[in-house]
């Protein structure tokens, strides 16, 4: 919530030199003149994806959530913008696509995810809207004591394609150990020779 706007559009500009796209995260701790300024300011800028408006609302955020939705909407109709959501709520999902995070490693299979994907893409598909998910990369956060192996990671990824979604993502870690690192980076590389055909 500390960035100005001239800070975030710095990144924009520096993405748009290396030819990378931004998905900016505006925070729901960001005041709301400042959310405006962030919008009305880059919604033009040619690094610009979507606009990342809320995380996890839950009980009263739903309403503020909801509202930071509509005013992004408004600032910038040509832009999608998404809300993502706990994996406790995966239909009726406002916004221009569905998204959820789940992190089932090693407390739980990858499959955890893969059926997530599914069962947002059964609502998804009624409103035409595409599903991202955004997958475990790294561990030894949020009570998590290892980070998914390769293959563990492999299986997130291709089984969310599979069940549906066409946009995966990673949160803010890096993962610790040379062999996530290394399957991240090849499947990322895959994936994304794989769009054409998503």
């Amino acid at each position: 919530p500390g960035i100005t706007t001239e800070q975030l559009k710095g990144y924009f500009d520096r993405c748009a030199q290396v030819g990378l796209r931004l998905i900016p995260w505006l925070d729901g701790r960001i005041p709301l003149e400042q959310f405006r300024e962030h919008v009305a300011t880059l919604k033009d800028h040619p690094a610009l994806l979507c606009w990342y408006v809320y995380d996890e609302p839950s009980g009263e955020r739903f309403a503020e959530a909801n509202a930071r939705l509509k005013l992004a909407k408004e600032l910038d109709p040509s832009h999608p913008a998404l809300i993502n959501y706990l994996p406790d709520r995966l239909t009726d999902h406002l916004g221009d696509l569905y998204s959820t995070d789940v992190y089932p490693i090693p407390h739980s299979s990858p499959l955890a995810a893969i059926n997530a994907v599914a069962q947002m893409k059964i609502g998804a598909e009624k409103e035409k809207k595409p599903v991202w998910m955004w997958l475990q990369g790294t561990g030894y956060a949020y009570w998590m004591d290892r980070e998914p192996t390769p293959r563990e990671l492999s299986c997130m990824v291709y089984g969310s394609l599979l069940a549906g979604a066409r946009g995966i993502y990673y949160f803010a870690q890096v993962p610790r150990t040379k062999a996530c690192f290394d399957e991240l980076r090849a499947l990322l590389v895959e994936v994304d020779a794989l769009a054409p055909a998503l």
